[in-house]
């Protein structure tokens, strides 16, 4: 991402997965975080904008 949200513990280099893309009305995808037991630690949607990727 390239916003951090502090409140949600999640910072600029977190690793999320993509859990779902939209294209309508906007392009975004739905991120999710997981802590180290991977249980959900925060749920985003996005703008694609907002996003970087990696290749892996």
């Amino acid at each position: 991402m390239t916003q951090e949200n502090p409140e949600e513990g999640i910072y600029i280099g977190h690793t999320a997965t993509i859990v779902e893309v939209y294209s309508l009305p906007t392009e975004g995808c739905e991120l999710e975080f997981v802590n180290q037991d991977g249980t959900t630690k925060a749920l985003f949607l996005l703008d694609l904008m907002t996003l970087n990727f990696v290749n892996s």
